[in-house]
């Protein structure tokens, strides 16, 4: 692994808690948000005062995590699997980057289309990297407990959203009204399970980012 990508995945990892604390500094400067009611992307919504602070934190956070997947794939068994799941990574992290350049309200269909990209490349990622991980005999296999979690909350917010998209006719650009009317709690509470994906999705490359370090 060469200088620049140590560096780099060391960042990553300094840069991980402090993108939590700016995600936290930006949900509050969005006057009325909510985690129940309002999309992640939301915060990057350009008629509010958050959106610049979201938007380049999303976007270093994406940037910073090309270091670690560059770095993980080094280390990964010369697979097949290890390269599709390399390839999902990278279409994460540069969709990641681009969502952040395509604010929520300026072209809602390509930000969520990117979107898009990042949970199904983050599901095939949790699929299929742990048996490459599991070849790895110093590798901590006990974060693929995490993996199961994550697949089933990512899941069960895309199952909980697209009835929401269906009923509307239309990609909602909050949850405020709907909430209102909607009464089953699954799906009501879609937003929940996006910032818990999301939460558990920054550990885990926090954990993971270390885990690699200390291989490398």
């Amino acid at each position: 692994m060469t200088t620049i990508a140590r560096l780099g995945l060391i960042a990553y990892i300094i840069y991980i808690p402090i993108f939590v604390v700016l995600l936290i500094f930006a949900a509050k400067r969005y006057k009325g948000y909510s985690f129940s009611s309002f999309w992640i992307s939301n915060l990057g919504d350009t008629r509010f005062e958050s959106a610049r602070l979201f938007n380049i934190s999303l976007f270093l956070y994406g940037f910073f995590s090309i270091f670690f997947v560059y770095t993980i794939s080094s280390i990964l068994p010369n697979l097949l699997i290890s390269k599709i799941t390399t390839v999902l990574m990278y279409f994460s992290s540069f969709s990641t980057m681009l969502t952040s350049f395509i604010p929520f309200n300026k072209n809602t269909v390509a930000h969520h289309n990117y979107s898009n990209i990042i949970y199904y490349s983050m599901i095939g990622t949790l699929i299929l990297l742990p048996y490459p991980l599991y070849l790895i005999n110093d590798f901590p296999h006990a974060i693929f407990v995490l993996n199961v979690l994550m697949v089933f909350i990512v899941v069960l917010f895309i199952v909980s959203y697209l009835p929401i998209e269906k009923k509307l006719g239309r990609i909602p650009e909050n949850l405020v009204d709907f909430r209102k009317e909607e009464k089953s709690f699954f799906i009501r509470n879609s937003a929940v399970w996006q910032w818990i994906f999301l939460s558990l999705s920054v550990c885990w490359n926090f954990v993971m980012a270390i885990a690699t370090l200390r291989l490398t």
